[in-house]
């Protein structure tokens, strides 16, 4: 039997897991390992649903569309495939705006150098996860 984990604490708290994936290797190790942890605790917690909602490739950047970048993209697509997962189709660039939200303890929109671009991308996400859930806003 599994030891309490504080990702135990998270799932308990969670209905939804939606999962960040950066289109690197590392992203392609780590996603059956986040499968297992969550397929482990549901056979432990059978009264408690928790399910992926989808994976969403953030931290892109020019890097992300090389080769390795585009490889790891694919591996990742083909795990998802595999396993049933729903891919997002709005993908969250790298901007220094999330941290600075974060540290200012406001919206992303509201951070004092917040770029339109980002907070676009951000809502389209937002409304995609909204309609992916079943969620109205």
């Amino acid at each position: 039997m599994r030891t309490e984990k504080l990702e135990d604490a998270a799932y308990f708290a969670s209905r939804y897991v939606i999962v960040p994936v950066k289109p690197e290797f590392m992203a392609t190790i780590g996603l059956p390992l986040l499968a297992r942890s969550i397929r482990e605790f549901q056979l432990e917690n059978e009264d408690h649903q928790i399910e992926i909602a989808g994976l969403v490739f953030n931290h892109s950047s020019s890097y992300s569309e090389g080769p390795e970048g585009s490889q790891s993209t694919e591996e990742v697509r083909e795990q998802a495939q595999e396993h049933g997962w729903h891919i997002f189709n709005t993908q969250l660039r790298y901007s220094a705006s999330y941290a600075k939200a974060a540290r200012e303890g406001t919206s992303l929109r509201w951070t004092s150098y917040a770029r339109y671009e980002v907070t676009r991308e951000f809502n389209t996400f937002k409304e995609e996860v909204f309609e992916r859930l079943n969620i109205r806003g």
